[in-house]
């Protein structure tokens, strides 16, 4: 996971649009120094993880969620949106380069193991 933020005068947080990607650790000490790192991490993992799960209820054999989760303040979590294809260059820019190279090869991975195990849809 990476942290986004948006430029100064705009709540807009795609790289695209001029967002920047930090690693979540540095955006949170940086933004919120009451609020314990590891604590907050699982937290948001859990969090995600659970969306996830919710998610692959209605999207059968999705292997790549992009989520977007904000944080509060008084640290409320909140589910923004999911994108079905994640955007990866985040962890680029975030200097995550091993991230980046796990965010291909994972869902490539969940697929060959679909197909080893017989497990890939009838349609």
């Amino acid at each position: 996971m990476f942290a986004k933020t948006s430029p100064p005068q705009t709540f807009v947080s795609n790289i695209a649009q001029g967002g920047s990607a930090y690693q979540v650790p540095d955006i949170l000490t940086r933004c919120m120094p009451h609020a314990p790192v590891g604590a907050t991490l699982e937290r948001i993992s859990e969090f995600s993880l659970h969306i996830a799960r919710i998610l692959s209820l209605f999207i059968p054999y999705a292997a790549d969620f992009g989520l977007d989760i904000g944080i509060t303040e008084d640290e409320r979590l909140y589910f923004i949106e999911c994108n079905g294809c994640d955007q990866r260059y985040g962890f680029l820019e975030a200097g995550m380069g091993e991230a980046w190279k796990n965010s291909y090869r994972n869902p490539m991975a969940f697929v060959r193991y679909l197909y080893d195990n017989a497990g890939w849809p009838p349609y």
